[in-house]
């Protein structure tokens, strides 16, 4: 072999070498459709696209499987409370007065609900709830102060739009400026596409958002995709496959559980020679046979030609069980939420699994808090704020500080309970004492409001001191001739550290003062 033709075959096969597997071609491999183009091209089809959001909005109307899964990572991540809001404006006072009023507007339905029905921690828990299932959702902003809530659907393309309207959602270049509203259809499943739209603005006069687009950036593959998808598509087949197979063993166990007799019969079958028990058949049917006199322990002494046999229910089998549940894992996956949480059963599991399968959902949990408060928390407090501060609600405290600066804030996202309560919060108490923790930054990640925390923590250890000062007091006073008590002695409350206290009669010796 020449030198030139072994060079040749040596590039050739670095060639084959520096290819992707993935672009090569093979028969044994899924065809996959669909290739090429922006995020917007896959899902262009309105048919297409109101197709997959109906698909599972039935899943969750009807299966048993996606709701729930739903409910559970909604709730752990809005939990009890929501996000609470520590305004930072520079003033104190103004700080005080912005929270307390933000507070009162936000738990009353009245004030923040445009329909009146949800407070602000409600519609959170609905609005977060909506993408998992729609893809997305809407809130509008009036001028009024409330939050309108509109569903994905209602976001529709008016007849005559260009190609920068995408399915409701007007752009210029990529920048989202404008959106399309259809009217509510009430009880009505007709399409909205081509009904009357109203335009509504992205930003106001202000350049603060009154609409907003609530999405979960895991749903949008590409910074091309306009609308947000439904954290079902991937495993869309999977939850149906899962669905369908446990409706075919419960069918299965219901036909074992209900036929208990099975009757084959030869070609030499002889009628009226069955007996069951003392009793004679009474009918000769083709598919039925009088077995009332059937009793427990009884034989059963067939007709001539006939051989029974006896049918009882039993359990799947350890590949149908493992199947399940290997479609479980592969939902949860998708979902971010750990099996053990989906199916709130930990008994495959041993409590360090259960901990690491729970502090990977946490993690995903605030990355997803985050984007929460950025594209739906921040906005509505901006948004309401300035309001109030052109109704003139603050008075001239607010308007004398520039708007940026009045509009800061920082969230408190919900946190989750202790899974080791001694050893978690043995770890939070050396964190602050060595200042590694902000008090306040603790608080807000236990769903606590720091300056109330303060409130009502030296409001109950002062009544609980005054009330041991007194009752001590009064012991010392009855018995003078004894050593007196300290009033720490009437209540369970630790001492600081590196502190003692001495009972005298004299309180100059004490250590620790009243």
């Amino acid at each position: 072999m020449s030198r030139h033709v072994a060079n040749q075959l040596v590039q050739e096969i670095a060639d084959v070498r520096a290819d992707y597997t993935a672009g090569q071609s093979d028969r044994r491999r899924r065809r996959r459709r669909g290739l090429g183009g922006s995020g917007d091209a896959h899902y262009g089809s309105d048919a297409q696209f109101a197709q997959i959001r109906e698909y599972t909005r039935d899943m969750d109307r009807n299966d048993g499987l996606v709701g729930p899964i739903v409910d559970r990572a909604t709730t752990s991540q809005i939990q009890e409370h929501g996000f609470t809001v520590e305004p930072d404006t520079g003033d104190i006072s103004l700080d005080i007065a912005i929270k307390d009023r933000w507070v009162d507007w936000s738990e009353d339905k009245l004030q923040c609900d445009h329909h009146a029905e949800r407070t602000l921690w409600q519609m959170c828990w609905y609005a977060l709830r909506q993408t998992y299932i729609d893809g997305d959702m809407f809130a509008v902003l009036p001028s009024n102060g409330t939050i309108q809530l509109i569903e994905s659907d209602r976001c529709v393309t008016p007849q005559g739009s260009g190609p920068n309207v995408v399915h409701g959602v007007e752009l210029a270049g990529r920048r989202k400026i404008a959106y399309h509203f259809g009217e509510d259809p009430g009880t009505s499943r007709s399409a909205l596409r081509g009904v009357n739209t109203r335009r509504v603005h992205r930003f106001d006069e202000h350049d603060l958002e009154q609409v907003l687009q609530i999405y979960n950036p895991q749903t949008v593959k590409r910074i091309t995709q306009t609308r947000g998808l439904s954290a079902f598509a991937p495993v869309f087949f999977r939850c149906e496959m899962y669905e369908d197979k446990q409706m075919a063993l419960l069918v299965q166990q219901l036909a074992a559980a209900t036929i208990a007799l099975f009757i084959e019969r030869s070609s030499d079958y002889m009628a009226g020679t069955a007996t069951f028990g003392p009793r004679r058949e009474e009918s000769d049917g083709a598919n039925t046979r009088d077995v009332e006199a059937l009793q427990p322990g009884m034989v059963v002494r067939g007709a001539k030609g006939e051989k029974p046999h006896l049918l009882s229910a039993t359990n799947p089998t350890g590949d149908a069980q493992a199947h399940s549940k290997q479609i479980l894992r592969e939902i949860s996956v998708t979902l971010g939420v750990p099996l053990v949480l989906a199916m709130m059963d930990a008994s495959e599991t041993n409590f360090s699994g259960w901990r690491g399968a729970m502090d990977m959902a946490r993690m995903g949990f605030r990355v997803n808090q985050c984007w929460y408060i950025s594209s739906f928390m921040r906005p509505v407090y901006r948004r309401r704020l300035a309001l109030w501060i052109e109704e003139g609600e603050f008075g001239m405290a607010a308007k004398r500080i520039p708007l940026e600066r009045v509009l800061r804030h920082a969230w408190g996202r919900p946190s989750w309970p202790y899974v080791q309560p001694l050893q978690d919060a043995q770890a939070d108490s050396h964190r602050l004492q060595t200042g590694q923790l902000a008090p306040s930054r603790w608080a807000m990640d236990r769903g606590l409001d720091w300056e109330d925390h303060v409130d009502e923590t030296v409001r109950c250890w002062g009544y609980a001191i005054r009330a041991a000062k007194t009752a001590a007091d009064e012991i010392n006073d009855a018995f003078p001739d004894q050593a007196p008590i300290h009033w720490r002695e009437l209540l369970n409350m630790a001492m600081p550290k590196g502190m003692t206290i001495s009972t005298s009669k004299q309180e100059t010796e004490e250590n620790v003062g009243a």
